[in-house]
């Protein structure tokens, strides 16, 4: 659910279902922060029974398949398979699918984030500019961490209420081979002054 805020230092708070890890460079006031949610599901995957039928762009590595449509995109590893609706408006997660075929969640918005008071949301107030599927990045003493695929979707908000200053979002969410665990890492940058990111749900 909603955070209150991040606390200088960064903060962790943990549930069965979703575990979260959160990093902010200065406190609350924030210029580029980086947040990341680990999300489990411990079912195995299946393919799509129905997809759009031409594919814009598709990248396999270790048995992770990413594929992104027109107008949906999904990635899974034969374990676990995220499924996402796109429109100019925004972005929502539609199913995440195990073996029997059946979605763990209903569809939803991808993220929730308040920014100086204004509440937003992946369907709401942001522009989505589009997404690709690219090699993840490979992280120091992880040597793990550049294998299988992420989708990286980019947004963009520009609101009267927030001043005449461009806001960009990029979260880019990474499944490894063979695992259940789709890890998203969130950067906000703004063009302008400080955004205050007040609560978020990621």
């Amino acid at each position: 659910g909603p955070a209150r805020g991040f606390p200088a230092g960064g903060r962790r708070s943990r549930s069965r279902i979703e575990p979260l890890r959160v990093k902010v460079t200065v406190g609350g006031v924030v210029t580029a922060a980086a947040l990341t949610t680990l999300s489990s599901v411990a079912t195995a995957g299946a393919a799509p029974s129905s997809a759009p039928p031409a594919a814009v762009h598709q990248l396999a590595r270790g048995g992770v398949v990413a594929i992104v449509w027109p107008t949906a995109a999904s990635l899974g590893d034969g374990v676990v398979q995220r499924r996402w609706s796109l429109t100019p408006t925004g972005t929502q997660t539609t199913a995440l699918i195990g073996a029997d075929g059946t979605s763990l969640v209903g569809a939803a918005p991808d993220f929730r984030i308040s920014i100086d008071g204004v509440a937003t949301s992946s369907t709401s107030d942001w522009h989505f500019d589009g997404v690709d599927a690219v090699r993840p990045t490979a992280l120091p003493g992880r040597p793990t961490s550049g294998d299988g695929v992420a989708l990286r979707f980019r947004y963009s908000l520009l609101s009267e209420v927030l001043a005449p200053v461009r806001i960009d979002l990029i979260r880019t969410v990474t499944l490894h081979p063979g695992t259940s665990v789709f890890e998203t890492t969130s950067t906000l940058v703004s063009g302008g002054p400080v955004a205050r990111v007040s609560s978020y749900s990621l």
